[in-house]
């Protein structure tokens, strides 16, 4: 769900709501079985694959800037504990 979040917006979905929250509590409660859990995974692939194809995303990671998030990220986090 959150990667077709990034491929439809542009950025993750962390907060669920609607149809995706009731879908993820279904599961987490025990409500729909395997094939079923599968089976939503699969479509949900399938969706991804399809929106990669229209996403208006580059083709390939600005691999500097994400080591510089990374570096950026990774010092922020253990700042954090000093």
């Amino acid at each position: 769900m959150s990667g077709r979040s990034v491929l439809e917006r542009g950025e993750p979905m962390v907060r669920f709501e609607g149809k995706d929250l009731s879908l993820l509590l279904d599961i987490r409660g025990g409500k729909l079985g395997f094939e079923q859990i599968v089976n939503v995974a699969n479509d949900s692939l399938a969706e991804c694959h399809r929106l990669k194809n229209i996403a208006p995303l580059p083709n390939e990671c600005d691999r500097v800037a994400a080591d510089k998030l990374l570096v950026e990220i990774t010092h922020a986090w253990e700042n954090r504990f000093a």
